[in-house]
């Protein structure tokens, strides 16, 4: 996807730098052209004139979001985390349904830093060959995603036949789905 994921004035890619989930949101809305679906919840960090808070709108569907006294929270800011972009595309692509192939994860020696309720994500996105290990059986599912896995990552999935369906926007409020949030308590 030509645009979708551009360098810097200064004409630099910055392969290794750090990716935000509010950029992850962007590139994962434009890159797989994802259009608004149901989104009801109101984030208390994601303000009205935020830049990105219409892919985050989008983008939630997907996107690991948190519940914290109550309270719902995206954390723009805050680091992309492999596991969980992992299901990101895999959720986007409609992949989510296929029966996950867990073995597949026995060739990382990390597999217990994996979360256990992502797993069947990461496995399923190691079949379809969206996402790979880092080496040496290294999968790191809690390394910040950097800009050249992020383009990797994209031009993988887009050799992923898509089996979701466009959504139409509604004007009632409906909660995320429950294994899109992740319960913290201060």
């Amino acid at each position: 996807n030509d645009g979708v994921i551009s360098g810097f004035p200064d004409g630099t890619f910055k392969p290794e730098e750090n990716v935000t989930r509010e950029q992850f949101a962007k590139v994962l809305v434009e890159a797989l052209d994802l259009k608004a679906g149901l989104q009801g919840i109101q984030f208390e960090d994601v303000e009205y004139d935020r830049w990105s808070k219409e892919y985050i709108d989008i983008a939630c569907n997907y996107l690991t979001s948190y519940k914290i006294n109550g309270k719902y929270y995206f954390k723009p800011d805050s680091d992309a985390v492999r596991e969980d972009m992992a299901v990101a595309v895999v959720k986007a692509k409609g992949l989510e349904t296929r029966e996950p192939k867990l073995e597949l994860l026995d060739q990382f020696v990390d597999k217990n830093a994996m979360s256990e309720d992502l797993r069947r994500y990461i496995a399923i996105a190691v079949e379809y060959g969206i996402m790979q290990g880092k080496g040496n059986g290294i999968f790191d599912p809690q390394a910040t995603l950097t800009r050249a896995e992020m383009a990797t990552l994209l031009n993988n999935v887009n050799d992923i036949k898509s089996t979701t369906y466009p959504c139409i926007i509604l004007s009632i409020k409906l909660p995320i789905a429950p294994d899109n949030i992740k319960e913290e308590h201060n």
